[in-house]
Order: structure tokens, then C-alpha cells, then sequence
């Protein structure tokens, strides 16, 4: 977590989540309880200051943002719904989890990018999205993370 902390603290950026965790609340809870163990430990580490900028930025409760669940199960599709319909724009389609429903949002989006370990370029159902992603998605090795 330590480059996703590094990432967050010299970006600003805030996370939407888009993966298959977004689907159900109790996902949510053990992604929220990993970064809170990540920030205990960084900050038993430190003897009591806030150690990594993962303790700072990512003091999350609950995921503000997520993309829509579609039917299509193209997380390019999702995640490209997520994003204003046209460059400049500032209405998103937030996604709720269990549910399925949506919601707009407006959002002022500066810049974005995907970091995933599915393939967002290349993989059949996410072809059609390809040129959206260009210059916009690292892909993550599922086995190491981010590294």
C-alpha cells in the first residue's frame, strides 16, 4: 500500500472503486479495514506520527464513489460510464452496491486514471473502450500489485 499511499499524497487523487469489491457492502467494510491496518501499523511503526500518506489521505469510513454495476460486466463499460459523457462535463452515474441502482453526481474531474489487473486495452469485451483508456490505465500484476 505504500505506492498507493504515494500515489493519493502527491496526486490529491481520490479513489473510485470499480472493481467486483464494490459490489457488496460487507467488501467494502474489508477494504476499509485493510487500510486501517496498514495505517495502525505505519503509524506503530512511526512511534505515533502518521508515517505514510495512506494514514492522512485514506481515512475513509465508506467509499464515496463507485462506478454503475452493468449487466455487460465490462469494467471498461463501467468505468467508462463513470466518467463525465463528454470531456469538460461534470455529471458521473455513481454506482450503489447490491442494489445495482445509480445515482448522478457533479463532479469536476481534472484528470483520472484506471489502475487494474484486468486488461482494459486489449481484452474482448473492453475493445470498444480501448481509446478512452489510452493514456489513462496502468495495468496491475494481480500476483505482486502495485509495485
Amino acid at each position: 500500500m505504500d505506492n498507493l499511499s504515494a500515489i493519493v499524497a502527491r496526486t490529491g487523487a481520490t479513489i473510485v472503486l470499480s472493481s467486483t469489491w464494490r459490489k457488496r457492502h460487507d467488501w467494502h467494510q474489508d477494504i476499509i479495514d485493510a487500510f486501517g491496518a496498514y495505517q495502525e501499523a505505519r503509524i506503530s511503526d512511526a512511534h505515533g506520527s502518521e508515517a505514510s500518506p495512506l494514514c492522512k489521505h485514506l481515512k475513509i469510513e465508506k467509499f464515496e464513489y463507485m462506478t454503475p454495476i452493468l449487466q455487460t460486466n465490462s469494467r471498461g463499460e463501467e468505468i467508462r460510464a463513470w466518467l463525465p459523457a463528454r470531456k469538460g462535463g461534470t455529471q458521473v452515474t455513481n454506482g450503489e452496491p447490491e442494489s445495482g441502482h445509480t445515482h448522478t453526481l457533479n463532479i469536476r474531474i481534472r484528470s483520472w486514471v484506471a489502475l487494474d489487473d484486468e486488461d482494459l486495452m486489449e481484452a474482448p469485451e473492453n475493445i470498444q473502450y480501448a481509446t478512452s483508456f489510452q493514456g489513462h490505465y496502468v495495468k496491475i500484476n494481480p500476483v505482486v500489485g502495485l509495485t
